[in-house]
C-alpha cells in the first residue's frame, strides 16, 4: 500500500487513505508508513469530503484531515 501511496497524485487522497485507515478503522500497521511518507512532502488542510460546506479548517490530526462528515462502518 505504501509503494501506491508513494506513487499517487493528488496527496490529498492520500491523506484521506492515511486519516480513515487510523482514525476510522484503527489500522495503524496500515496507516503509519503511509504517515511516514507524507512527512517526505509538503501537504496542507483538506476536507474529508470535499463537496460537502467547509468549515474551519483545524485538523487536530497529524493527517490534516478537516473530518466534515461523520463516517459509520460496518466493520
Amino acid at each position: 500500500m505504501l509503494d501506491a501511496a508513494k506513487r499517487y497524485v493528488p496527496i490529498t487522497a492520500v491523506q484521506r487513505l492515511g486519516f480513515l485507515l487510523e482514525i476510522i478503522l484503527n489500522r495503524r500497521d496500515l496507516s503509519d508508513p503511509i504517515k511516514e511518507h507524507l512527512k517526505t512532502v509538503n501537504y496542507f488542510p483538506v476536507l474529508l469530503r470535499p463537496q460537502k460546506e467547509r468549515r474551519e479548517m483545524i485538523t487536530g490530526n497529524d493527517w490534516k484531515v478537516v473530518q466534515n462528515i461523520d463516517i459509520e462502518t460496518d466493520l
